[in-house]
């Protein structure tokens, strides 16, 4: 997958992905009976896919109540994301957003209080 970056801020994000020309025919066939573009089709499948409760982002807590991930997880700024990540689903964190989350935890160190 290639994620593309533009300047400034952005609503949406651009992504490459390669898919089987049958998938590919598959989506062509749900463009035409929803009448809906192909990424307004991707996005739609990516939005139901979150939302099932067996293979999606939502999971019950200790009190058996819904728990979205993505709403639970999500902030616009990355550290925030990491640092959300870290503390409810430390599992998910990825080797580089540990060594993001380290910098920045010693970044915040006074001078005497680092190594």
């Amino acid at each position: 997958m290639t994620y593309k970056k533009k300047k400034g801020c952005k609503s949406t994000e651009s992504l490459t992905v390669r898919i089987s020309p049958k998938q590919k025919f598959g989506l062509e066939l749900l463009k035409r009976k929803q009448r809906r573009n192909i990424t307004d089709i991707i996005a739609w499948t990516i939005e139901k896919i979150f939302k099932d409760p067996e293979e999606g982002l939502i999971e019950r807590n200790r009190e058996l109540e819904e728990v979205n991930l993505l709403d639970l997880l999500w902030d616009i700024d990355e550290i925030e994301r990491i640092k959300k990540i870290a503390t409810y689903r430390p599992n998910f964190l990825l080797y580089d957003e540990e060594v993001k989350l380290a910098k920045h935890h010693n970044s915040l160190l006074l001078p005497s209080q680092k190594d």
